[in-house]
């Protein structure tokens, strides 16, 4: 028997052998062979380091079972990749946070995520794969950064939110079917880097609006712009090399230009893709670059096509130009400015303006300062004498500018006028300026309010005693300041004070501030302790973002409210002191305070449970508690730290509670030395020769953005010692990958870069295409008896013809009692003969009406073309007409509807009535064709969109149709019986005479 069950045992643990180690270990919280998954409060959170496995349906993410509860995803800084299919159809997901170094999203990975909104891309992403946000429904402005290379295939299709999408400046390839069905889209930056446009890419993309293709494109595949009927002239450039069969089956092209000629265009493969020969203009010839042109600063070849080539600064130290022979002057540049003011640029880089005046406002693209092509050169800024203001983007970008030279006569100065200045280091105020004064160069008020210190001023800085406040973002982007002093004089501190001061260790704030306000410390990645005053009662939202550094803080007595986001990624904080006045503790408070372990509440464990602790604080949640209470008066115990060589000294008050704070500070000692050696601290003197001969080889050690350089010299015999600090150089920022946006093609605002560490500090945005700025010429008013002219609509911004005019029909007379009211003919009253409108037909009563009423002329002299089908514009037209033509005044956001148009006004009165809302937030689609649908709708919302109650007697509208109300209301008024026994056809497109015949019959023919 014995010998059976040692048998028995021995075959169990023969098999257990055999099983692999994920049957023994759990093993349901990994995701990659270093990450691991956590699911809590409807937040899925990844972390460890590495990439993320695949999934597929056959085997899907461990999470799966849970994609109906998760509404917010936490990617943590480790993580480099996320799989395939990860979080294919989780419905309710809202928001996705990347905290860094991702670098791929997988295929699928997002797909049928229909309650996602907004995402925002992690600047290290460099692929996104096949189908990733298939299906986003809710998807609507996306921006993906120019560090992605590669997108898969279908990556966005049937997103049918999606409006606008700018692709990266890194993509060659815009791939097959990547926007498919997004029947919303209407604009997409394409970068000039891109060669290819995959099939299928832009398949029925119904809203799309394309004018010209980047010069830079060879191929263009199958069906690739398809049905996207809102395409209508299209400029095709020379270098294309392939297009593929349909491409362009489906849209409106009725004009179009090849840079090459019809052989070229039928070699290409033009032929098949539904743009007939006809309808083009080859533009092919060849330029002539022969000879020279130059202005006062560049010199350039330019063809009589208007190709330009060669273009360059004027070079040579002598008086000509070494290229093109052009007389060079002192000067780079000068000129005269708006106002009486003058400016000239030396080619030592100093920009000086004089005159008497103010200076015009340089804030907006499109009036940006004459010295701006020249930016890049200004190393100073003399404002003389005369000059009363300083405009916002006067010096903006100027990233070589270290001083500007205020005068006593300069009484405005518009902050915003220095932005992107990153090397600007002093401000001097001219003695006698009633408004402004410097310090140290810092600029104040004459209300003593320290307004701007220079972003370029590094080690340290006091701010005057006296000071009364210090203006919001006063200190931002000074990244080489390391400590600051301010007095106690100073009552308040603005929005931003101090932000992204990279390298700022210390600062001693006044005792009497009550409120530190938003981001006020945001980005002070070095600073790694603060006192706060007692005084402080309010602390604004983000206060301590990005503080990586800070380890400790302790809150004072009087704050009830910790705001969002006000210690979110201060990644080293380890203890935390709140005081029993807090009550609410906002979302996200401590989110990324991955360091803390204890946080000292001042009361007890009842009053820290009833403490509101919103979602994302999982760190303080977690973190260890202790609870004190304080409801005794403070009595400290000082201690004096005396001053170190190295390091300086201060006195330290104590309470037994724990409440500890500083002052006095003295500063350090420095070194004495004797016999080499210094007393104090026994360094050895570098510069003292001792018994024994050193022989002290140095290493240097650079200094970084963040942290101070120095240099260690050791002995072979042991003996080293540290000098030659040099102070942490501090982010550089420079603006990158700017490109301005012009009438077809979109632009992009830039990155803030730092140029040393290559830091974003600032993620620019698309600047979509500013749109062409048309205005009618050559425009004629019709009289009785002859034909008018609406005009040729002509851009004022680039000078190309937008819309050629149209002839308009004479007005014919308008006879009451036998005279005309507006030329005074005389005559019978009686409406025109059109030769297409017959006694008999349906619409023959309709249309006698709406041109008695001045609702319609018809399409020409004898036709009205009752088979036609009516535009979106001429709808609302006719609606606005047959109501008297009232005045709106409601603002139009429309892009593609401008002061000027013929239809302006009768789409402002539609929008002012709620007749329409457009197509999308920003279009209209005048001329798009208007379907039975819309016109009954229009009609419906016109009439007041009244009560309907019964069933719809049509089979073709389904009970979600936008339109059933209005067929309802529609049919029961006798305006319409639909198009056959039980159909309305909603989407047919309506004609001529169904529109004037509905707006008879819903007028009583009155």
């Amino acid at each position: 028997m014995k010998k059976r069950l040692l048998s028995i045992l021995l075959v169990l643990l023969t098999a257990l052998t055999l099983l692999p180690l994920g049957a023994l270990a759990d093993d349901n919280n990994k995701c990659g062979e270093n990450l691991t998954w956590k699911f809590a409060d409807g937040i899925l959170t990844i972390s460890g380091t590495g990439e993320m496995y695949d999934y597929s349906s056959a085997d899907p993410a461990p999470w799966s079972a849970k994609n109906s509860d998760i509404c917010e995803i936490t990617v943590g800084d480790g993580v480099t990749s996320i799989g395939d299919n990860a979080f294919h159809s989780c419905k309710e997901l809202s928001m996705v946070t990347f905290m860094g170094g991702l670098t791929r999203i997988g295929s699928g990975a997002f797909a049928g995520c229909e309650a996602l909104r907004d995402f925002d891309f992690p600047y290290s992403l460099e692929t996104i794969g096949a189908n990733a946000f298939s299906n986003c429904n809710n998807l609507i402005d996306v921006t993906i950064p120019d560090s992605v290379q590669s997108i898969g295939s279908e990556a966005f299709s049937l997103c049918e939110g999606l409006q606008s999408v700018y692709l990266p400046q890194m993509l060659t390839i815009i791939p097959d079917g990547i926007f498919t069905d997004c029947a919303q889209l209407g604009s997409v930056y394409i970068p000039d880097t891109v060669t290819e446009i995959g099939a299928n890419a832009f398949l029925r993309c119904t809203a799309f609006i394309l004018e010209k293709l980047p010069s830079s494109i060879k191929s263009i595949g199958a069906a690739a712009f398809a049905n996207c009927g809102n395409i209508e002239s299209l400029a095709l450039p020379g270098t294309l090399e392939s297009i593929g069969e349909a491409a362009f089956n489906g849209t409106a092209i009725d004009k179009a230009s090849f840079a090459g000629t019809p052989e070229r265009w039928t070699a290409i493969g033009g032929d098949a893709c539904c743009i007939a020969q006809d309808k083009i203009d080859f533009l092919e010839h060849t330029c002539d670059f022969s000879g020279w042109k130059y202005d006062e600063h560049k010199h350039w070849q330019q063809c009589t096509c208007g190709k330009t080539q060669n273009e360059g600064e004027h070079t040579g130290d002598g008086d000509t130009c070494t290229v093109c022979d052009a007389a060079l002057s002192e000067a780079l540049g000068s000129g005269s400015i708006d106002g009486g003011l003058s400016w000239s640029l030396s080619r030592s880089g100093a920009l000086t303006i004089s005159g008497s005046g103010k200076m015009p406002d340089f804030s907006s693209v499109a009036n940006a300062a004459p010295w701006d092509e020249q930016k890049d050169k200004i190393q100073s800024a003399v404002i003389e004498s005369g000059v009363q203001s300083i405009s916002g983007g006067a010096f903006s970008g100027c990233t070589a500018l270290e001083k500007v030279s205020i005068s006593e006569t300069v009484t405005q100065i518009d902050l915003n006028a220095f932005g992107g200045c990153t090397s600007l280091a002093a401000f001097e105020v001219a003695e006698g300026n009633k408004a402004f004064s410097s310090d140290g160069g810092v600029l104040f008020s004459a209300d003593k309010e320290l307004l701007r210190c220079p972003v370029g001023k590094s080690a340290d800085y006091t701010v005057p005693s006296g000071t009364v406040a210090i203006a919001g973002g006063a200190f931002k982007d000074c990244a080489k300041l390391e400590s600051l002093v301010i007095p106690d004089s100073v009552i308040s501190i603005g929005e931003s004070a101090f932000e992204n001061c990279a390298a700022l260790k210390r600062i001693t704030l006044p005792k009497n501030i009550t409120k530190l306000e938003a981001s006020c410390f945001s980005g002070c990645a070095a600073l790694a302790e603060i006192a706060l005053p007692d005084n402080v009662k309010t602390l604004g939202e983000k206060v301590f973002s990005g503080c990586a550094a800070l380890k400790s803080v302790k809150i004072p007595a009087e704050v009830t409210v910790i705001p969002t986001e006000a210690f979110f990624g201060c990644s080293s904080l380890e203890s935390i002191t709140i005081p029993k006045s807090v009550s609410h503790i906002n979302e996200r408070a401590f989110d990324g305070c991955t360091a803390l372990k204890k946080v000292d509440y001042l009361g007890s464990d009842t009053d820290w449970s009833q403490v509101t602790k919103e979602t994302c604080n999982n760190a303080l949640n977690n973190a260890e508690k202790s609870f004190t209470r304080t409801d005794h008066e403070h009595k400290y115990t000082d201690t004096v730290i005396p001053p170190t060589c190295t390091e300086r000294g201060c006195t330290v008050h104590l309470c037994a509670c724990g409440d500890k704070r500083e002052d006095s500070y003295t500063p350090p000692l420095g070194h004495s030395y004797k016999g080499g050696i210094c007393v104090r601290c026994g360094i050895l003197d570098p510069n003292k020769d001792t018994p024994h001969k050193h022989d002290f080889i140095p290493i240097v050690t650079k200094p970084t953005c963040l942290t101070e350089g120095f240099t260690t010299y050791t002995c072979s015999c042991g003996e080293c010692y540290t000098k030659d600090y040099v102070s942490a150089v501090g982010h550089k920022t420079q603006l990158q990958n700017a490109k301005a946006a012009g009438c077809l093609t979109g632009g992009y605002t830039g990155d803030e870069v730092c140029t040393v560490c290559g830091k974003v500090f600032k993620q620019g945005s698309v600047i979509f295409a500013l749109g062409h700025d048309p205005q009618p010429a050559r425009v004629k008013a019709p009289t009785c008896t002859e034909s008018g002219y609406t005009g040729n609509l002509i851009c004022m911004r680039c000078g190309d013809m937008t819309q050629i005019g149209k002839t308009v029909a004479a007005a014919g007379h308008k006879f009451f009692g036998g005279v005309c009211s507006v030329c005074g003919a005389k005559g019978v009253e009686a409406a025109p003969e059109f030769d297409d409108v017959k006694p008999g037909a349906f619409y023959f009563d309709a249309v006698q009406w709406a041109v008695k009423n001045g609702i319609t002329n018809g399409t020409g002299k004898n036709t009205f073309s009752p088979n036609d089908v009516c535009s979106r514009y001429q709808i609302v037209m006719f609606l606005w007409r047959a109501a008297g033509q009232p005045e709106a005044k409601a603002a139009v956001s429309f892009a593609d509807v401008k002061p000027g148009d013929i239809f302006y006004e009768a789409v402002q009165w539609a929008v002012e009535r709620g007749i329409t809302k457009g197509t999308s937030s920003t279009s209209f689609s005048p001329y798009a064709p208007c379907t039975r649908g819309q016109i009954v709708t229009f009609l419906y919302r016109s009439a007041g969109s009244p009560k309907v109650s019964g069933a719809c007697n049509f089979s073709d509208i389904p009970a979600d149709s936008f339109c059933r109300d209005a067929v309802i209301w529609a049919s029961t008024e006798g305006i319409t019986n639909g198009t056959s026994a039980g159909r309305f056809s909603p989407n047919e497109g309506c004609t001529r005479a169904q529109v004037v015949t509905f707006l008879y019959r819903a007028s009583g023919g009155k």
